[in-house]
């Protein structure tokens, strides 16, 4: 089972979310979606 430690959150300074999980072996891992249609620089 993977424990998810917090819900994905967006990064003011990125176009991005993310957040982190634990695997069934203990490994922490990050995942991340990029986002670039609702990035800052296409203002």
């Amino acid at each position: 089972m993977i424990k998810v430690t917090q819900e994905p959150k967006h990064h003011p300074a990125f176009p991005m979310y993310s957040f982190f999980c634990h695997d069934p072996n203990g490994y922490l891992s990050e995942l991340q979606k990029i986002d670039l249609q609702n990035s800052k620089d296409d203002e």
